[in-house]
């Protein structure tokens, strides 16, 4: 029990850092940047998805917000292309040309 234990600290702490790398990604990103409005509305009708109000829930807020552009694409796509080194943008851009 004790060696399962570890193992699941240990998981949930290598989660912890890449979500963490994930977010200071994000943070470097010159890309993102307020859009004015009709962003926010995007983000308040992403949020209402995920369940605001409740303890914030990442991957449903990313999903949400990729749902709002139509991309079908996956949050973990996003990040792995993210802590690959790739910006949002470029994300976004290679999701909108595959539904073209």
């Amino acid at each position: 029990m004790a060696l399962q234990k570890q193992a699941e600290e240990g998981s949930l702490t290598a989660k912890r850092e890449r979500l963490r790398a994930f977010f200071d990604r994000l943070a470097l990103d010159e890309t993102l940047g307020a859009n004015g409005p009709r962003a926010s509305v995007r983000a308040d009708r992403a949020l209402a998805s995920a369940g605001a109000g409740s303890p914030a829930d990442a991957a449903g807020l990313l999903t949400g917000l990729l749902r709002e552009r139509g991309i079908a694409d996956c949050v973990e796509q996003l990040v792995e292309h993210v802590l690959r080194g790739g910006s949002v943008e470029a994300f976004l851009q290679r999701a909108d040309d595959k539904r073209r």
